[in-house]
């Protein structure tokens, strides 16, 4: 959206006085931060960039791993002392 839609959308005569309907029609929780062209966000990864966060991706794989390993550990075992004869 552009500087104008934004203003021809959010205002009744296109200048910067917003309406009542601009607070209605914004998303629950929504800050405006500002009405230009566009924003930049930062382009920090927690996951990637933080050493906390490689530590917490490392749990997660870990864990992952773990969890998988034993279904199929349970799975194999399972097939396998279920088609041998006692």
């Amino acid at each position: 959206m552009t500087k104008t839609e934004i203003l021809k959308r959010y205002t009744t005569d296109g200048r910067k006085t917003p309406t009542a309907f601009a607070r209605t029609l914004a998303p629950s929780g929504a800050v405006v931060v500002a009405i230009s062209e566009s924003y930049e966000t930062p382009t920090t990864n927690w996951w990637l960039d933080d050493v906390v966060g490689n530590v917490v991706l490392a749990l997660l794989c870990l864990a992952g791993f773990s969890v998988v390993s034993t279904v199929l550990a349970v799975c194999v075992d399972f097939v396998w002392f279920s088609r041998r004869p006692t």
